[in-house]
């Protein structure tokens, strides 16, 4: 991954991505049962690649199919894709028939970078199977699967072609160019592939066409004021979407929401699942991984790495408020652009500091010190993160919480009730 990459703010850079849009309603493609193929995990010199499986709805919400593929997924085994109401014969080789039940969805492979071993737990570059698992994936037509079945490798696309920033796109829309924003809503709230729709959301979206084509009618004689209501009601909301988001901090100034992926309808959920979106799209739910941003130091000052270098030191052992983050898999603090939530270009190359980074520095006792600023820290350089001279935010990421960093339980959102990551202290070098 690189800061090419724009299409969907804060991509991770500790795996390697395979994602597909499962369309059912894709014209030439309507109701056609799909054969999603994970092969064999690669393995050498007694290291064995590891990958995740994350299916989400067009909202981001985790879907659940039937019967839950992440739950039976096997490497070396074939599933059939199938719409709600499918009915057919499911072909010699298919290890089982999932019913998917929204007619578009978003499939997300992660493949892990560096894999613990099982006996020592220290991280073991598995970059070249990780790799290769990637490339093998498959995903075919029945009827094309009925007839070549060896078909429909993993197409590896350039980075290039991901580099649009989704999110400043999006911004700019409901901030300089709302009417035209309004006409996209409209048109992808009638979408058959926007599902599922509540009674309510159907109820809001007819209610809102029938206001803004008054508006606009009236726009049109000359009369402004209506439209006018509506663009500074539209940009209030994304302005207190975004203060939602950044507001929901822990003690130590760390944004934490413990809804991801699985929100209520509630209307603070809706405003929850819009700053995910905003800020963390495609995430994953808080038991496969937790999800920590920040946005100024302990203190409560925009991160800035033109007039501050930054500090973050996880104390040894396991406590909750703190410590150095447990996790199944890995822990990795990333830092990003705020405006596309891209990583940042650096000389180095260097994207960010995790549990698995070759050479990574333990202070005597047992604490890590990671070192946030412009410029690399002399005799740190596994520890260093690079950030701009500028404007910058981190999110640290746990995949697979244990122990310290284990959710709390569904419903309660107090990020003072989870893991608390340590404060951000700012210094005056860069």
């Amino acid at each position: 991954m690189s800061p090419v990459y724009g299409a969907v703010p804060a991509v991770n850079n500790d795996t390697l991505y395979a994602n597909f849009f499962l369309n059912f309603a894709e014209k030439g493609s309507l109701g056609v049962p799909q054969v999603l193929t994970i092969p064999p995990l690669p393995t050498a010199g007694g290291r064995t690649a590891h990958f995740s499986l994350l299916v989400l709805d067009v909202f981001d919400h985790v879907v659940t199919t039937t019967p839950d593929i992440t739950k039976i997924e096997q490497p070396g085994h074939s599933y059939l894709l199938v719409p709600k109401g499918w009915h057919g014969t499911a072909p010699k080789g298919i290890t089982a028939v999932i019913t998917v039940p929204y007619p578009v969805t978003i499939w997300e492979i992660r493949a892990d970078k560096y894999v613990k071993n099982p006996q020592t737990g220290i991280p073991q570059n598995v970059i070249p199977l990780a790799d290769k698992f990637r490339k093998s994936l498959r995903l075919t037509p029945l009827p094309t699967y009925l007839r070549h079945p060896l078909s429909g490798f993993t197409t590896l696309l350039p980075l290039s072609s991901f580099a649009p920033r989704a999110k400043a796109i999006a911004d700019d829309l409901v901030t300089s160019h709302t009417t035209l924003f309004f006409r996209l809503l409209q048109v992808a709230l009638i979408s058959p592939t926007t599902k599922p729709l509540s009674a309510s959301d159907v109820a809001l979206s007819s209610a809102f066409n029938r206001v803004f084509a008054a508006a606009e009618k009236a726009n049109r004689q000359g009369k402004r004021g209506p439209l006018k209501v509506l663009i500074h009601a539209a940009q209030a909301a994304h302005t207190r979407i975004i203060d939602n988001f950044e507001s929901h901090v822990d003690q130590n100034q760390w944004v934490y929401f413990n809804n991801f992926a699985e929100w209520g309808d509630t209307p603070s959920e809706y405003l929850d699942r819009a700053g995910e979106t905003e800020i963390l799209q495609l995430s994953n739910n808080a038991t496969a991984a937790g999800y920590y941003s920040a946005f100024t130091d302990g203190g409560g000052v925009p991160l800035n790495g033109s007039s501050h270098a930054y500090q973050l030191t996880f104390s040894a052992g396991t406590c909750t408020t703190g410590c150095i983050p447990e996790a199944a898999r890995f822990w990795s603090l990333t830092a990003y652009l705020p405006r596309g939530v891209t990583l940042v270009p650096n000389a180095a190359k260097k994207y960010n500091v995790a549990s698995y980074t070759p050479g990574l520095q333990s202070n005597p006792g047992g604490s890590i010190t990671l070192y946030i600023q412009a410029q690399p820290p002399a005799g740190h350089m596994a520890n260093w993160l690079p950030v701009p001279r500028g404007p910058f935010l981190l999110i640290l990421r746990t995949y697979g919480p244990t122990g310290n960093t284990t959710p709390p339980a569904p419903g309660n959102n107090n990020p003072d009730e989870a893991y608390i990551p340590p404060k951000i202290v700012a210094s005056s070098g860069t």
